[in-house]
């Protein structure tokens, strides 16, 4: 049997240029990535209000694609942009109250960072889903705060 996706949520990654929406994919080898869309464009065109019509759109698109039967190559596959973390790189993560900040061995290219962390903003309410997942699958590595 191939790699199993353990649980799943939506969730903003901020880079240096702007915020992109994910879904996020824990599987029992990593973490994967599959873009959604960016926010920046939304922003400036329609500011906050934009911004959110934006993140809904993503959501709803997020969903839809959840709910499709595709395996994580499939997925990884699809966009340039999807990224994967293997558990073996992340050296911690502070899960806090609307984000969590991963500390990886060493900077991935392809996933939207700031040098050696990632983080991921999650909506109200998904801190303790988003620590649950964690706690999962990278247990001794998990700092809720």
């Amino acid at each position: 049997m191939g790699e199993q996706i353990v649980d799943k949520i939506i969730c903003i990654v901020p880079s240096r240029v702007e915020e992109k929406d994910f879904n996020i994919y824990f599987t029992d080898k990593r973490i994967v990535g599959e873009f959604l869309g960016g926010r920046g464009l939304a922003f400036l065109g329609g500011g906050v209000v934009g911004e959110r019509i934006a993140g809904k759109r993503h959501e709803k698109k997020g969903e839809e694609l959840m709910g499709e039967k595709r395996t994580v190559d499939q997925i990884l596959t699809i966009n340039e942009k999807n990224f994967f973390i293997d558990y073996e790189e992340i050296v911690s993560a502070k899960v806090k109250k609307k984000e969590c900040m991963m500390m990886l061995a060493e900077k991935k290219q392809q996933v939207p960072n700031f040098g050696k962390r990632v983080f991921f903003k999650y909506g109200k309410g998904n801190k303790d889903k988003f620590a649950s997942i964690l706690m999962k699958v990278i247990p001794d590595k998990v700092v809720i705060k």
